[in-house]
């Protein structure tokens, strides 16, 4: 993921917080529904698990949201 500077790996998240900039890619680049709904998962269950924001959440949403706007 270019220009993230994120220290993923001290974030606290439900699973591993290593594992959010791929899934995030893989969502953001995905070529059909399926794909991006298996790699929305991967981030849901992983930084917003049942309503629970973990601290991997606002830099996740922010990713995102700044590849949207890209």
């Amino acid at each position: 993921m270019t220009g993230d500077s994120t220290d993923w790996s001290n974030l606290r998240a439900l699973g591993d917080p290593c594992d959010l900039p791929s899934a995030i890619d893989e969502m953001m680049g995905a070529e059909d529904d399926d794909d991006a709904d298996s790699a929305y998962w991967r981030i849901e269950g992983n930084a917003f698990f049942q309503r629970e924001l973990y601290q991997a959440a606002e830099p996740t949403a922010l990713v995102v949201s700044d590849r949207i706007c890209d």
